[in-house]
């Protein structure tokens, strides 16, 4: 299968961790908007991070690396995981996601129809309306 890579077009920080456990974990969301080049269902798969854009400029940063360069605290941001909260929207098709899989700091995932997994095809990509997910993360002292 070839790797598709999003193009992020803003994160936005959600839920900071207010109080901290006694540990030096802490937990904390942020909500990420995104488009997709083309994408073919049958020989393509999707990745946030490791590749892509981020807001205009190419990046090989894992998606990890791109939330903590955006924090800028100097916590290291562990991904636990994500949900899809807004589907994206390609003419008059709307673009969901299957199931994301973190790997090494990367979500990966498919493009789906409305069932979370029927797959769709983008043949132009996903750039009219952009796909918005939630990310789950950890974070911690480097």
């Amino acid at each position: 299968m070839t790797l598709q890579y999003g193009e992020i077009d803003g994160i936005m920080l959600l839920a900071e961790p207010l109080v901290n456990d006694g540990t030096d974990l802490r937990y904390a969301a942020s909500l990420i908007n995104f488009e997709m080049p083309d994408y073919n269902e049958s020989t393509d798969s999707a990745s946030l991070g490791g590749g892509g854009e981020d807001r205009g400029v190419t990046t090989t940063l894992t998606l990890a690396q791109i939330i903590q360069n955006q924090r800028r605290d100097g916590l290291t941001v562990t991904l636990l995981g994500a949900i899809l909260v807004q589907p994206g929207l390609e003419g008059s098709t709307y673009f969901y996601t299957g199931a994301f899989v973190v790997s090494a700091g990367n979500l990966t995932f498919s493009l789906t129809e409305a069932d979370n997994s029927t797959g769709l095809s983008a043949a132009g990509g996903v750039h009219d309306q952009p796909i918005g997910i939630i990310v789950a993360y950890s974070l911690s002292e480097p």
